[in-house]
């Protein structure tokens, strides 16, 4: 049988945000097409710093399929369609891009956990509707510092396969009943997406760890063309306001976000920005930060 990969990666990105938690959905996902996760393969995961004290954690954002296709064969290949009903994740693993078929676990320590156990889509068959999910990794320092050096290069570069599990019905196979993919004869379609990278870095975070202030760093890249994120550390868990500006001053984009003790970011994308100079304002209790971005496009 061939397997065709479902899973695609947005090629843009609305401003969304993800924080230094257990995996909150972002809100640019709902308006994604179904089969897509955020942040796109061209954005890719945050590293990992050994030396940040906090560990490590982000998450990725999935709208689940609904209707899909898969090619099967031999001896004659063809085409069938898919009824997805539910998905789930069902593992992810390491593997080597100069052999394929070699995998292995997630470096020691690090974990994922998705905040449900399934996705269960919306409707009745045959009209089911999306639902969204997102799923978090995460490891403590010692874990982080144990796969410096690490992966099939030993360069602390760790490419992952992520497998998700749908629960689906196809007439043409015969499959009229909700089956898991997993459990069926047609194990080796199960969607996967193999465009995202764990990278392991020496050193410390691009924000120390110290939890007595507020303080934001200027949004990294600066100049982007797609995305940036902005980083910024809180003395305590509580509401941060974002408002992003244009040199005219008028307000192009605001939102408050639930920010943690220690480390927090927010994916910004330039998909609803010209290119230009903007301004953007941080906010927590009774201070203000102001920096600058600019969004350069081709």
């Amino acid at each position: 049988m061939i397997k065709r990969l479902l899973f695609v990666s947005a090629i843009t990105l609305g401003l969304a945000y993800t924080l230094q938690a257990q995996c909150t959905i972002g809100s640019a996902i709902a308006s994604a097409d179904p089969g897509t996760i955020l942040p796109d393969s061209a954005t890719g995961l945050p590293p990992a710093y050994a030396g940040n004290p906090n560990g490590y954690i982000t998450s990725l954002d999935i709208k689940t399929l609904t209707d899909t296709t898969a090619v099967v064969g031999p001896p004659v290949n063809q085409t069938v369609a898919l009824k997805v009903y539910k998905m789930k994740i069902h593992n992810v693993k390491v593997y080597n891009p100069i052999n394929p078929t070699q995998e292995t676990a997630l470096p020691s320590g690090f974990t994922y956990a998705a905040n449900a156990a399934e996705w269960v889509n919306g409707g009745t068959a045959p009209n089911l509707t999306p639902v969204t999910g997102c799923v978090a990794v995460s490891a403590n320092q010692s874990a982080v510092q144990g796969a410096l050096n690490g992966g099939p290069a030993n360069d602390g570069v760790y490419p992952l396969r992520i497998y998700v599990d749908i629960q689906f019905t196809a007439p043409t196979l015969f499959i009229t009943t909700p089956t898991w993919i997993s459990s069926s004869a047609y194990s080796d379609l199960m969607p996967t997406n193999e465009k995202y990278r764990l990278r392991v870095l020496n050193g410390t975070s691009i924000i120390e760890a110290n939890n007595n202030d507020f303080r934001v760093v200027a949004n990294i890249p600066n100049p982007f063309a797609n995305n940036t994120e902005i980083l910024f550390t809180l003395p305590t868990e509580g509401n941060v306001n974002l408002k992003v500006y244009n040199m005219l001053g008028k307000e192009v984009y605001n939102t408050t976000v639930t920010g943690n003790t220690g480390d927090n970011r927010i994916p910004v994308s330039a998909e609803k920005l010209t290119s230009g100079i903007y301004l953007y304002t941080l906010s927590f209790n009774n201070t203000t930060i102001t920096k600058k971005m600019i969004v350069e496009k081709n």
